[in-house]
């Protein structure tokens, strides 16, 4: 009898910590204005999650979706300068926030104008945002390693061969390739055709982004990573994390221990004994479910992402929220994933949230 009143008082414990704090909900959330970002495999989660943060500021603002930070532009800003503008893989979680400052720094270009600085090689190449800087990323790296005369063709010869995101269709990437050598870019990296690609775009077209500078934190006490997170959610903002990659398509397995750069460790209660991936994801939701606290993540995985086992939120084909999808034939698209409040927070290593304006 004692034992049931004990465990009867800590779920009691547990409901009233757990308050439900659903950015989703509402159907005039900034996030239901928000797409759910693919970034296929190329590399920018860092970036998409920078430009989730961002765009849910200016959809609060009442900005119309044409003026939203495109994730590509958001990359590549980050890296104007670089060879490329895939992110660090030990730092993912506070290069997020480095991304929004570069925004803030340099302004960005209009979702629209983005489109209209990419559309014709997009079309050319059959490819989305996330395919072509994985192309162009890809072409470069190539073609660096070859040092025949005829390095080029050899860099689209191993391209369309080798890689498993072009030889789908082969023609069209070869298309876009002669394209690019038509217009003198064959020999340069893929940031550097994104240069030339952005200069339809100049400062005078771009926009201010007021919103406050992010705050990142990395890893630290448990408990702190959570208040963190939930003060968040309290007041209404999305929270971007780093974690483990490894536990969002396998919810019932979780590394042994991660270690971050800072050199902060800890460990988890899962049998994954192998090093964890690093991944940037928003968390945008908190609430108890079969009396367990639970987070959702918005991945950046397309709509269409949700782990086989897992337990997922969604817009229906009939346009309600449904924080638990019951069956996938009902789902438009999924809006993020549930995870417990003890394998989320056990894999987070790093948080950004932009605050409130003063």
């Amino acid at each position: 009898m004692l034992a049931l009143l004990s465990s009867l008082f800590l779920a009691a414990l547990a409901s009233a910590a757990c308050e439900t704090a659903d950015l989703n909900e509402d159907p005039a959330s900034p996030l239901r204005k928000l797409p759910i970002y693919d970034q296929d495999g190329s590399g920018t989660c860092y970036a998409h999650e920078a430009a989730t943060l961002v765009n849910f500021e200016l959809a609060k603002a009442d900005k119309k979706p044409r003026d939203f930070v495109n994730p590509l532009f958001a990359a590549w800003v980050r890296h104007y300068e670089d060879t490329t503008f895939y992110g660090s893989p030990d730092n993912t979680g506070g290069f997020s926030a480095d991304v929004i400052k570069s925004l803030k720094k340099m302004k960005y270009c209009p979702q629209h104008l983005v489109e209209g600085c990419l559309i014709d090689s997009k079309k050319i190449g059959k490819m989305n945002d996330a395919k072509l800087v994985h192309f162009l990323e890809k072409l470069w790296e190539n073609y660096s390693s070859f040092s025949t005369g005829d390095a080029y063709q050899e860099a689209i010869d191993k391209t369309v061969k080798e890689d498993d995101w072009i030889k789908g269709d082969p023609c069209a990437a070869r298309a876009l390739a002669e394209n690019l050598k038509a217009r003198h870019l064959e020999a340069i990296s893929g940031n550097e055709v994104l240069k030339y690609f952005f200069d339809g775009c100049p400062a005078s077209q771009r926009n201010e982004l007021d919103i406050p500078d992010p705050e990142a934190s990395s890893d630290g006490p448990l408990e702190a990573v959570r208040k963190r997170i939930d003060d968040a959610l309290t007041r209404g903002a999305p929270v971007g994390i780093a974690i483990c990659a490894e536990m969002l398509d396998t919810p019932d397995v979780r590394p042994l221990r991660w270690q971050d750069p800072t050199g902060f460790s800890r460990s988890s209660r899962g049998n994954l004994k192998k090093p964890c991936g690093n991944h940037a994801v928003t968390v945008t939701a908190r609430r108890e479910l079969d009396g367990k606290c639970m987070y959702m993540i918005r991945n950046s995985w397309g709509a269409d992402w949700h782990p086989k086992n897992g337990r997922c939120a969604c817009i229906t084909v009939g346009g309600t929220y449904e924080p638990e999808c019951k069956k996938a034939i009902f789902a438009k698209e999924y809006l993020g994933c549930w995870y417990s409040d003890e394998d989320l927070m056990s894999n987070v290593h790093s948080t950004t949230i932009i605050p409130e304006k003063k």
